[in-house]
């Protein structure tokens, strides 16, 4: 789950990580009251949305003087962002993070992330802060710095020698580091990153957040969970969400339907290797009801891109027959259905199969793989 700018340093404040005094802006009435109040001349103005990128794509201003500052405010309000991380759909801001104007000495990047490849924790540094870090990587990876966070979450000596070697960091820079290594750690995020982090004549200041907390330890983190702007979602995912399902938009016209992550990509490898593309991925899980499902083909039904729907079911937990009843809920007496090809196999699937039959639904029934995959390929040559 990711968390906007604002929230993010609402979570520093609690590990004393430095940045500079804010307040979130919804109205032009509150940007003006909060002028008058704090006597800002010039500040930064940014739109609040989950995705980064926001300067390039003009949802980041530094403005000064009164007139300007509110000008700013109202043609950043309900801000719609669209680029490649939001996708063609975008994302709409929810509201504003007001600042001053921060003067500093220097740029960097700092950030603490899991290497999902050697399954360990590790600080990330560079000297080129405020800059796209992926294109810092590609470009010059000699300026990135690796390091590893260990149990005890403390910088080691030959960690602070390599930093002072590189960058010139002392005490201060090792203190935050440690701290923002127990961020991670302490509230089982997947990512912490400080982008610039600036060296200013009284200290270091995190002048940009971001942080992502790891979904399935949300339950142990209510406070963070309560958090969650759901209107950063998708509408479709959203509403799959509230049913319990896990939801993706693609750009594709092959609806899926699968339960497990491990079958979801591999049927969307097998559809685009047979020249198919995905509209979705949507895993409906081991525990999901007939009521959930259901809707969850209802969404794939209103999705105007969604020219056929493939669903693959290899049930374990699941049963095909909770499948097959929830197909029957979602698809009988509908009008002007897309193609629809049914492959089923394991739990209950004789069971399943039969209730498929007795409805006579308008669908395909092929429990080969390969062939059901190529039947909605054939079915939807436009995907």
């Amino acid at each position: 789950m990711d968390l906007h700018e604002y929230q993010a340093k609402e979570v520093f404040q609690r590990y004393e990580i430095p940045f500079p005094p804010f307040a979130v802006v919804r109205s032009l009435e509150k940007a003006e009251a909060l002028l008058e109040k704090e006597g800002w001349e010039e500040v930064v103005l940014k739109i609040q949305v989950h995705a980064g990128g926001r300067g390039k794509a003009g949802g980041v201003k530094l403005v000064q003087g009164k007139k300007a500052i509110l000008e700013g405010v109202a043609s950043l309000l309900n801000f719609h962002m669209v680029n490649k991380q939001t996708g063609p759909l975008g994302v709409t801001s929810s509201c504003l993070m007001m600042a001053p104007a921060i003067s500093f000495e220097k740029e960097f990047y700092l950030a603490a992330l899991i290497d999902r490849k050697e399954g360990a924790p590790y600080l990330i540094v560079s000297s080129e802060g405020g800059m796209d870090i992926e294109e810092v990587a590609a470009k010059e990876p000699q300026k990135i710095l690796r390091l590893r966070i260990y149990p005890d979450l403390k910088m080691k000596g030959y960690q602070k020698e390599l930093l002072k070697k590189a960058l010139g960091w002392g005490e201060e820079e090792f203190g935050l580091m440690e701290k923002v290594a127990k961020l991670l750690i302490g509230e089982e995020a997947t990512l912490v990153e400080i982008n610039p982090l600036v060296k200013t004549s009284k200290g270091l200041l995190a002048l940009d957040a971001k942080l992502s907390i790891d979904d399935n330890a949300l339950f142990r983190h209510k406070e963070l969970a309560e958090m969650e702007d759901v209107t950063q979602l998708p509408p479709t995912e959203a509403e799959a969400r509230e049913r319990g399902l896990a939801f993706v938009t693609l750009e594709g016209s092959i609806g899926c339907v699968v339960n497990g992550a491990g079958l979801a990509m591999a049927t969307m490898d097998l559809l685009s290797l047979l020249g198919g593309k995905p509209a979705n991925f949507l895993d409906v899980g081991g525990s999901g009801t007939v009521d959930a499902i259901a809707g969850g083909i209802s969404i794939l039904l209103q999705d105007p891109k969604v020219k056929g729907i493939f669903v693959n079911i290899f049930g374990g937990i699941m049963s095909c027959e909770t499948i097959a009843e929830a197909l029957i809920q979602s698809l009988v007496g509908k009008k002007n259905l897309p193609p629809i090809v049914i492959r089923l196999e394991g739990t209950h699937v004789e069971e399943g199969m039969k209730k498929l039959k007795a409805f006579a639904l308008p669908t395909v029934l092929e429990p080969d793989l390969k062939k059901a995959a190529e039947a909605i390929v054939k079915l939807c040559p436009s995907s």
